[in-house]
This record gives C-alpha cells, sequence and structure tokens, in this order.
C-alpha cells in the first residue's frame, strides 16, 4: 500500500539517503580499484556521513572495511586494522561479518603478521564459500594463499593460489585472478624457478594493467624488478623500476620511495622523479 503524509516522505526520504550512501560506496571503491586512494576516501567519508546520520549499522561497516582495506593498501596498517574491528562489531548479518573479517586478516597481512591474518582469512574463506558469494570468496582465497606464502607454508599457498585463480576466472573476478598469478610468481621465485616467477609476475601486471589497477600493477612491476635484480638482469631490472615508479607517482603514493630509492642506488640508476 502507498504511504502517505509526513511519514511517507520521511521514509522515501531516508531510503533515497541510504541509495545515495551505497552510490558513494561504489564510487569509492572504483578508485580505490585504480590506486586513486585520496578521492576513494573522500567518497567513502560522504558515504559514511549517510550511514551514520541514518544510524545505519550495515553501511557503516561496509564503508568501515572498504575504507580499512585502502590504509592498509597506503601503509597506513595500524587505522587500516582500527578500522576493519570497527566493521566486524557493526556488522549485522553473517556475510557482512564474513567480509568484514576478511578485510582484517588483508589488514593484518599488508602489516607482515601474516599468521594473524590467516585464520581470519580462512574463516573468511570458509563462510563465503558456504554463502557461494563467488567473487569475494575468489578474493579471498587469493589473498590467502598469499598470506600463506609469506608465513612460509608453500605448499598450501601454491594450492590455494591455483584454486584462487581458477574461481576468478571463471567469476570474471581480474583483481584476485592476479592476486593469484602473483603469489604464484613469489612462490616460484623462493623455490629458485626464475623463469616461471617473471612468467607468473608478468601475468600478474597484465592482469593488473587491463582492468586499470595502477596500483597492484606498480607493486607487481616492483616485484619484477627486484627479481631482475636478483638474476643479474639490469637493465629489465631498471626498465620494471622506472614502469613501477612512473605508476606510483601518477597515484601520489609515496610508501616505496625507499625501496625504489634502494633498488635504483644498487642499479646506479636514479628513480623517475
Amino acid at each position: 500500500p502507498a504511504t502517505g503524509g509526513q511519514g511517507g516522505a520521511a521514509v522515501e526520504g531516508s531510503r533515497e539517503r541510504w541509495w545515495l550512501g551505497e552510490a558513494h560506496w561504489v564510487i569509492g571503491i572504483n578508485h580505490a580499484m585504480t590506486g586513486e586512494f585520496d578521492a576513494a576516501l573522500a567518497a567513502l567519508a560522504r558515504a559514511q556521513a549517510i550511514g551514520e546520520s541514518l544510524m545505519d549499522p550495515r553501511l557503516q561497516s561496509t564503508v568501515a572495511f572498504t575504507a580499512g582495506g585502502i590504509h592498509a593498501l597506503r601503509g597506513d596498517p595500524e587505522r587500516a586494522i582500527e578500522r576493519c574491528r570497527r566493521a566486524v562489531e557493526l556488522a549485522r548479518d553473517p556475510v557482512g561479518t564474513a567480509v568484514a573479517r576478511g578485510f582484517l586478516g588483508a589488514s593484518l597481512l599488508e602489516k607482515g603478521d601474516a599468521e594473524a591474518g590467516i585464520p581470519l582469512l580462512e574463516r573468511s574463506v570458509e563462510q563465503l564459500g558456504r554463502f557461494r558469494i563467488r567473487q569475494t570468496h575468489s578474493w579471498f582465497t587469493a589473498l590467502l594463499a598469499q598470506a600463506c606464502f609469506l608465513a612460509g607454508h608453500l605448499d598450501r599457498a601454491r594450492g590455494l593460489a591455483r584454486q584462487g585463480l581458477e574461481m576468478t576466472l571463471h567469476v570474471n573476478a581480474a583483481q584476485g585472478a592476479g592476486w593469484a598469478q602473483r603469489t604464484l610468481g613469489h612462490i616460484a621465485q623462493a623455490e629458485g624457478d626464475a623463469a616461471e616467477a617473471a612468467r607468473r609476475l608478468e601475468d600478474a601486471a597484465s592482469t593488473f594493467a587491463t582492468i586499470g589497477a595502477r596500483y597492484e600493477e606498480a607493486r607487481t612491476r616492483l616485484d619484477l624488478a627486484a627479481l631482475y635484480h636478483a638474476r643479474g638482469d639490469r637493465g629489465m631490472a631498471a626498465r620494471e623500476m622506472e614502469r613501477a615508479t612512473l605508476l606510483l607517482r601518477e597515484l601520489g603514493v609515496r610508501r616505496y620511495d625507499r625501496v625504489l630509492s634502494a633498488l635504483a642506488a644498487d642499479l646506479g640508476a636514479r628513480p623517475t622523479a
């Protein structure tokens, strides 16, 4: 039945503002995927203000874990963890809780605490698989693979990365595919197979470039530069370092300045200004 009077207008206004909050969140996600973190956080701040004005914990939780993921990528893990823990507290349904918990695990991974991130990512992967949230399930499977690699569990990491890659290809989740390809490259490098490592990392960089994920492409090209440097191929190392530097400068990201400077010094080169 139609709702009339001032109460009906208030309900309609609330619905419109909720959808506006969702729209700002989607805009934030899109900016984050391309590495435009300042624009992403600005959009998320608008979504957060709407969520708070409507006292909507679901919207607030969604915004919080998304912002947490961005802070983690920018190199501010403590703020990321705080936002993701808040997202878990605010979540009001099993799917939202699983996603928030997965972002918390990913933030711990970015901090360098893979062992702490693994159980959170494991639980998220298990729940999202049970709920058949296939795209997000594939993303967190790929991230769990990287966490296992960093914790030294190479066989498990390889199995999860292959599983995650297959899943991402079925659901057209290119971001997760790139993560899985990069982890397979890291595993190959750790096992001394430089040719396979280069192939996997090049695949990952190409995947990220195809979808405009410039930050993840830059990080992968930095991995390639380090790989080629370790192989003694200074020309390829310098080329990949320059490509990574240009991408990071375009995005205004300074997180890897010290790494780039150290690599440039080893190569006798100078990072692109």
